[in-house]
């Protein structure tokens, strides 16, 4: 059986793909399988992605929560992608199901971590995320313990995962997936998978909607 982790980068190409396409030079079990403009172009590949890099301001002007949900709900582990100069489009994203963020000017390891992350299904946290998270108005419908507060805004404030690792002495996977939980009963607060107007449209062969992202 293949270990390859088979990852989509959807962002404009002429920006991104060289940045993306040399990860595998680190990291030879990651494959980048596409690199494309839009979500509707994945539709033939999705059964096989693992893993896939949305950059949340797309040329098409797709809706990022579309865009994040639709990948979603087809068995794919989203890493949201943006200059996270607004926050609000990176809270439409992890309400709709994204497991991190990735800066569009992150380091080659960063982002072979976060992908390594993504692909086992957990959390990959990072001071913007947990921001984002933790500044979300829907949060306050979310009930978190003692715990998941003070982790939550130790790392919205900008102390490192390490630095709580020891400080909690517990371990980094711990840290990031109690920030998974919190932002999994977002997500589900959110109501994402069953909006109230109309379902995001199916990447996997099921019945589209008339949102058009296939």
């Amino acid at each position: 059986m293949s270990t390859d982790v088979v990852v989509a980068v959807v962002a404009d190409p002429s920006l991104l793909a060289d940045r993306y396409s040399r990860l595998s030079e680190s990291a030879p079990e990651l494959r980048i399988a596409a690199v494309v403009p839009s979500v509707s172009e994945l539709a033939p590949l999705v059964s096989t992605v693992r893993v896939a890099l949305v950059d949340l301001r797309l040329s098409d002007g797709s809706a990022p929560v579309d865009n994040v949900a639709a990948l979603v709900a087809a068995g794919v582990s989203v890493l949201a992608v943006s200059s996270a100069e607004d926050r609000g489009i990176i809270q439409q994203a992890a309400r709709a199901g994204a497991v991190g963020l990735l800066r569009k000017t992150a380091e080659p390891h960063e982002i072979v971590d976060a992908i390594r992350r993504a692909a086992r299904g957990a959390e990959y946290v990072t001071a913007d995320w947990a921001a984002a998270i933790d500044a979300d108005p829907l949060l306050a419908d979310v009930p978190l313990t003692a715990e998941q507060e003070a982790v939550l805004g130790a790392l919205a404030s900008g102390e490192p995962p390490q630095s709580l690792v020891t400080r909690l002495r517990v371990s980094s996977q711990y840290i990031h997936d109690l920030v998974g939980i919190v932002r999994q009963q977002l997500t589900n607060a959110a109501n994402i998978v069953a909006p109230t107007s109309q379902p995001p449209d199916s990447l996997s062969g099921g019945p589209s909607s008339t949102r058009g992202i296939l």
